[in-house]
């Protein structure tokens, strides 16, 4: 789409075959589902945006709009090194962060233990593009 490979997801318009990584097109339904998993008074989100992504800022104004019809405020950290996650998660507890949601690409996997532990501690609900396959529910 963006790169201009197919016209959309619905019709590509020829024979694409191959894989691509199309997570950013869902950004607002994942906050539409942390939305409804999560009770009303969540009204801060959080976003952990990878700004080295070629699909960041089209990510970051999807899920912008998204929060913003939700009627939820949205604090955008951005991170592509482990040190920039721990900032991101400081942010996050200053803003009063009650939900995060980690952006797309793979880099987030090398530092999605990471990223899960620490959620885990502060006790902040998140969803993820993909799960770490090295963790026992991905069995």
């Amino acid at each position: 789409m963006k790169a201009g490979i197919v016209t959309s997801l619905i019709h590509p318009g020829g024979n694409v075959t191959g894989f691509f990584n199309f997570g950013a097109d869902y950004g607002p339904k994942r906050l539409e589902i942390l939305a409804e998993l999560l009770p009303a008074q969540t009204t801060v989100f959080g976003a952990l945006i990878n700004p080295s992504n070629p699909d960041a800022p089209a990510e970051t104004a999807a899920i912008e709009n998204a929060a913003k019809a939700l009627g939820r405020r949205i604090v955008i950290a951005n991170a592509n090194t482990e040190a920039g996650v721990d900032s991101a998660f400081t942010i996050f507890a200053e803003q009063h962060v009650g939900a995060l949601y980690v952006g797309t690409g793979t880099l987030y996997l090398d530092y999605i233990g990471r990223i899960a532990a620490v959620a885990e501690r502060q006790r902040i609900p998140a969803i993820y593009q993909l799960r770490d396959k090295s963790s026992p529910a991905a069995s």
